[in-house]
């Protein structure tokens, strides 16, 4: 009976050793713990005026990232931000002259990733991602 308890008590500790090191490996593949917070917050504003542009066209962040995205529109014109695949996110809505929208993702890992505004054909910009 002794040997049973033992392999018993084996096989638990394995188990709780995997679900150990399964939870550690999903928490250090993150960079948020505490509190789900964004680690960055990112402004993108669209240019003043009729113009069809973001300011700034590119920003940066770290790869694994929880960061929220404010949109700002400061044009006379509609627009929206999207980020195109493998991120497929963006505002919600139509973003009307004089609002804004946010948004909040985790980075995935190291590259370039574009961004646009559906409505304007040429308003692009990117993401990098370190």
């Amino acid at each position: 009976m002794a040997n049973r308890t033992t392999l018993r008590g084996h096989r638990f500790g394995i188990a709780a050793a995997a679900l150990l090191i399964g939870l550690s490996s999903l928490l250090a593949g993150c960079d948020v713990i505490a509190g789900n917070r964004p680690k960055l917050v990112l402004e993108i504003r669209s240019q003043q005026g009729e113009g069809v542009a973001y300011d700034p066209e590119s920003v940066t962040a770290r790869a694994r990232t929880l960061i929220a995205v404010s949109f700002v529109n400061v044009s006379t014109l509609d627009h929206n931000l999207v980020f195109l695949d493998p991120l497929a996110v963006g505002t919600e809505e139509i973003v009307g002259p004089g609002e804004s929208a946010g948004l909040e993702f985790v980075t995935p890992g190291p590259g370039q990733y574009g961004f646009v505004c559906t409505i304007h054909e040429g308003m692009r910009g990117s993401l990098l991602v370190r």
